[in-house]
């Protein structure tokens, strides 16, 4: 890799054998897991965009990536507070719906997250960011903080997230107090 700017998800491969820089965009990774790295290396399958120009496709990271910390720690909030939820119900403490219900909403928050990014990246209608705040909010706390990570969507916006963390404060709040407050719920 000649240039990365993990913020906005590109940079720009200088091929082995000389030539034009090749565009890469992070949507074109096969492991979105990890990110590239200036001097990185990475395989691909040439491509070119709608003007024509070098783009990859299909690539890999061969060296010089980083795995991306951040989607490894959302998704083990994520498996501790369901799995502790479920751990819970299992234990005859919750109701068993509780676990599910958050399950069912962080999948359809994730989904709604990954539609609201393609419809930014194509420029079309996106979703109102008081939709996503209610799926939040409804349950969908825990798929969102994997999808803002995951998808790298909603993380800047200093705005946006003040209100997700209320509401995933909330959430973690309300179930710590009744599970101190009130055994046996």
């Amino acid at each position: 890799m000649r240039t990365w700017d993990d913020e906005k998800g590109f940079g720009f491969i200088e091929p082995e054998g000389g030539g034009a820089d090749v565009f890469l965009h992070v949507t074109a990774l096969a492991d979105r897991t990890t990110r590239p790295a200036v001097g990185a290396t990475v395989t691909y399958r040439r491509g070119t965009d709608l003007q024509q120009r070098p783009r990859a496709v299909d690539a890999r990271l061969e060296s010089g990536a980083r795995r991306a910390r951040p989607v490894v720690a959302a998704g083990a909030v994520m498996a501790g507070f369901i799995g502790g939820l479920g751990i819970a119900a299992s234990l005859g403490l919750l109701a068993v719906w509780v676990p599910v219900i958050y399950l069912v909403l962080s999948s359809l928050t994730f989904a709604s997250y990954a539609w609201d990014k393609l419809q930014a990246e194509r420029g079309f209608r996106r979703t109102p960011e008081s939709t996503l705040h209610l799926l939040e909010a409804l349950g969908g706390w825990p798929g969102a903080l994997v999808a803002q990570h995951w998808l790298r969507h909603k993380v800047r916006k200093v705005s946006y997230q003040v209100v997700f963390w209320l509401i995933a404060s909330a959430h973690i709040g309300l179930w710590t107090w009744l599970a101190m407050g009130r055994p046996g719920i």
